[in-house]
């Protein structure tokens, strides 16, 4: 697959970028066109919003707890008073750092930050928890995507905060654990289907997630704290996604 890109949005010099394309697509005929692609600085354009999005949500307990703080004694009175409110201030301040570092660290990285993104593609993904059998089963499908699809995972993150591969779904990049399925990238609508259990979670360092901790996976999909991602060709960082959640409980569900 060939690319016509623009190097900036100022100086508009053109450049080709190929990368591996669809073998169900026609080959460019000669003289043929090639399909004008994003530039370098609309990319950036597109992961500013997202990043911006994110920083303005992590600093807002940050701001009001420096306002609360210079409006004087009333905070540090209730501090020294009630030494559980200091504990869960103390724990809310190094939470909110916490999450801005990663964040700041995803931008250095360029993982994961992908911004609103304009696309006819869709997903669903039914996923079945087994709490007893430490497995999940899952069925995935996309389609209507700009491009072919890359890879796909569980992230550790909640809404509008990107996060870490918990779980691969599927890859065509060979970069998950043996065992993961290519991802079908031709057809209507694509499916991918299997389970999952311990000795496919992921670490996390930075998350505080171990190889093989298959409760870290158990609690993030049930605190809301998982998205499925779809990465493709055309938005690496993922060009669709969606927040796990819990379906209603049943009675019949409560060992599940």
């Amino acid at each position: 697959q060939a690319l016509l890109k623009s190097l900036t949005y100022l100086s508009q010099d053109k450049y080709i970028e190929l990368t591996p394309g669809d073998p169900d697509r026609p080959t460019l005929p000669p003289s043929g066109f090639i399909e004008p692609g994003v530039s370098m600085w609309e990319e950036t354009i597109q992961q500013s919003q997202g990043i911006a999005d994110d920083v303005k949500e992590i600093t807002a307990s940050l701001r009001d707890l420096l306002i609360a703080i210079n409006r004087g004694g009333g905070i540090m009175q209730e501090m020294i008073h009630n030494p559980e409110f200091g504990r869960q201030g103390v724990a809310n301040l190094e939470g909110s750092l916490a999450s801005l570092r990663r964040t700041l660290e995803g931008v250095e990285k360029g993982k994961g930050l992908a911004g609103a993104i304009l696309t006819d593609g869709k997903g669903t993904l039914t996923l079945t928890l087994d709490r007893v059998a430490k497995t999940f089963s899952f069925e995935l499908t996309y389609s209507g995507l700009s491009a072919p699809v890359t890879q796909s995972h569980i992230h550790f993150g909640r809404v509008h905060t990107p996060g870490g591969i918990m779980v691969f779904f599927c890859t065509n990049k060979g970069n998950g654990p043996a065992g993961t399925p290519l991802c079908p990238t031709s057809g209507g609508t694509m499916t991918v289907t299997g389970t999952r259990s311990a000795g496919d979670v992921l670490a996390l360092s930075g998350q505080n997630v171990t190889a093989g901790d298959f409760d870290a996976i158990e609690d993030a999909l049930l605190s809301n704290s998982a998205y499925a991602n779809v990465h493709t060709v055309n938005f690496p960082a993922g060009e669709i996604r969606g927040q796990i959640r819990l379906e209603s409980r049943r009675r019949d569900r409560d060992d599940k």
